[in-house]
């Protein structure tokens, strides 16, 4: 699948975002990606980061693997799944080659949170999430 950002770069989807998981006293984020070559685009998990705080230096040495280890076809952008949590953000923006792309929960949570602090009622909210 490809995606076209503003700028007119198409972006193939190949990473899939980091999923943070609370387990007890430590946190798990998890790499996965989508490959184009699997029927269905299945979600194939890649590394995993134990983490004792939500620190961005984590999320930059998971980046940082990631890129010692997969070989990234040159002048091509990835598009990488976020959650828009910004040590994520930002450790994503530290590969030239990843782009941040935000995930749809998380932008309508988003838009909800918004409309619902402003003074709007949860039902107010769904028209701008459907």
């Amino acid at each position: 699948m490809t995606v076209n950002i503003p700028d007119g770069q198409n972006v193939t989807i190949i990473t899939e975002a980091s999923r943070i998981c609370h387990l007890g006293d430590f946190y798990v984020s998890i790499l996965i990606f989508r490959h184009r070559f699997f029927l269905k685009n299945p979600c194939i998990p890649a590394l995993f980061l134990i983490h004792e705080r939500k620190y961005e230096e984590c999320h930059k040495k998971l980046f940082h693997i990631l890129d010692k280890l997969v070989k990234f076809p040159r002048g091509q952008k990835i598009a990488c799944v976020t959650d828009g949590e910004r040590g994520i953000v930002n450790s994503v923006q530290s590969l030239p080659q990843l782009v941040d792309v935000r995930c749809w929960n998380h932008v309508f949570n988003d838009v909800k949170g918004f409309v619902t602090k402003n003074g709007g009622r949860k039902e107010e909210a769904k028209v701008y999430t459907v």
